[in-house]
Parts: C-alpha cells; sequence; structure tokens
C-alpha cells in the first residue's frame, strides 16, 4: 500500500502526471453529468461509445495548451 501511495505520488508530482489526472477527473465530471443530469437515454452501444469519447478532444486541446506553458524559475 505504501509502495502504491508513493508511486502515485510520484506520478501525480510530475507536470504531465497532474495534466493526465486532470484530464481524467474532467473526463469523469462529464461523464457523471451526461448520465445524470442529462438523462440521455442512450439507446444503442454506438451512441454509449460516441459519449465516451467525446469529453477526450477538448481535454487534449487543454493538455496540448497546458504543455506550451513554460515554468517559472
Amino acid at each position: 500500500m505504501k509502495k502504491m501511495k508513493q508511486i502515485i505520488s510520484h506520478v501525480v508530482n510530475t507536470r504531465l502526471g497532474f495534466i493526465l489526472t486532470l484530464l481524467a477527473f474532467y473526463w469523469l465530471k462529464t461523464m457523471w453529468a451526461y448520465h445524470v443530469d442529462f438523462s440521455l437515454g442512450l439507446e444503442n452501444p454506438y451512441q454509449l461509445l460516441l459519449s465516451i469519447i467525446n469529453p477526450i478532444p477538448l481535454g487534449l486541446l487543454l493538455l496540448g495548451l497546458s504543455l506550451y506553458i513554460k515554468r517559472t524559475r
């Protein structure tokens, strides 16, 4: 358990790891909002696949923009 906590801490403390963690939380929040607040009524697997993939492009765009920002020293 302690080793797993160290690994997670190491990943989150890196710049890319932190941004990917934020991307994962953004994706989870969007999926929750789709199914709870909007009640989309997904009828077939294709609609479910599209709702899963939909938040990823914006997240990747934000990820790319955030990596252009230089570190302050």
